[in-house]
């Protein structure tokens, strides 16, 4: 599905101006502001629900789909909820990555509505809160349904349907850098560390522990799309199973974890300079923010190694396949360019974006 570059759609804007602060400079004290903290530029919902409508990358059908950005969830993180969760822990470290949307897709839904003119607007497949990528909406319950029936057809025609990009701080080695494709296990344990049972990635499992449903299996193909001189990576990871935050997991499994993942990184160390695989039970998810290698932290111009704390995980949807939408066989494939954020960190990284997603 090709990607206009201006898209076609007449915002409602009841006459008001949509201003969006400037990029890169800090008005207040005139001091350059580094693009990771400039990744929510809209100060008000008004402005947030204008700005997600000029990300839209497909209209049709009654599906529409927008480019969310990094941080903004489906729905609003509240203090009730986090307590009730008892997750506060790794949610405030999910957020030192770059601090999150202040508003969440579900506070400016009704702004969205109002501007496209769909008051039917409904929100059908999110991309995860703190990914970017293809998130998609439906504005009738038939359309609504051809998604969900869509998706549903994925895994079992053995589809993957969900490509990623992301950038790893690190090197595949020799054996991953071409095409890599495996079926895996994710299963959720816990030990006396942890309050919380951990997602940890199979390779060795038996088909009854599937069938019990105490392991989840997966498909997904690794595809290492450009390394840069100093040693980082830019990856294309597709999957039709997403739970379980599996692409952070079988990342950090195959020793790239990703840039700006403050959460699953701490199960790879570094020993003589060589990536190693931790017990992913031995160490504290979220614990500690992501050791981002020096030479990368400068050529991201994050002066201090604290400075790593601003940096918001870099997953890309770039984009989702809907099979049999259309019919047997017909597909309906949405993209979502690279945000900009996402490129200016390949740029500074020396990595090579892939045009139209190849």
């Amino acid at each position: 599905c090709c990607i206009p570059s201006v898209f076609p759609v007449i915002l409602k804007t009841q006459g008001r101006k949509m201003a969006f602060p400037k990029v890169g400079i800090n008005e207040m004290t005139s001091k350059i502001t580094h693009i990771y903290k400039q990744l929510h530029p809209w100060k008000s919902k008004f402005d947030c629900a204008s700005f997600l409508c000029q990300q839209m990358v497909h209209a049709e059908d009654g599906v529409f789909a927008i480019n969310k950005p990094y941080g903004m969830g489906l729905k609003t993180v509240t203090e009730e909820m986090i307590s009730k969760k008892k997750e506060k822990k790794s949610v405030d470290l999910l957020h030192a990555g770059g601090a999150g949307s202040t508003y969440s897709l579900e506070d400016v839904l009704p702004i969205i509505r109002e501007q496209l003119g769909k008051p039917n607007l409904v929100a059908v497949k999110c991309a995860e809160k703190y990914n970017s990528g293809v998130t998609v909406f439906a504005d009738n319950k038939k359309a609504v349904d051809r998604i969900k029936q869509s998706l549903l057809r994925a895994k079992p025609k053995k589809i993957l349907n969900s490509k990623f990009y992301i950038v790893s701080p690190f090197t595949p080695y020799e054996g991953h850098k071409n095409l890599h494709e495996e079926s895996v296990g994710i299963t959720l344990q816990r030990n006396a560390m942890h309050k919380h049972a951990q997602p940890v990635l199979l390779r060795d499992f038996s088909t009854n522990s599937v069938k019990r449903q105490e392991v989840s299996l997966a498909r997904v193909a690794f595809n290492v799309k450009s390394i840069s001189p100093d040693g980082e990576s830019l990856v294309e990871v597709s999957m039709a199973e997403t739970k379980n935050n599996l692409l952070r997991v079988y990342c950090a499994d195959m020793l790239m974890p990703i840039l700006g993942d403050h959460l699953y990184s701490s199960r790879v160390g570094v020993v003589q300079g060589l990536a190693t695989r931790l017990n992913p039970l031995h160490v504290e998810s979220g614990s500690v923010a992501q050791k981002i290698p020096e030479k990368t932290r400068k050529l991201l111009q994050l002066i201090r190694p604290e400075d790593s704390n601003i940096v918001p995980l870099h997953a890309h949807l770039y984009s989702l396949v809907l099979p049999d939408f259309y019919g047997r066989d017909k597909e309906l494939t949405i993209s979502a360019p690279f945000p900009e954020m996402f490129k200016w960190t390949c740029n500074q990284l020396n990595l090579i974006c892939p045009q139209n997603g190849h």
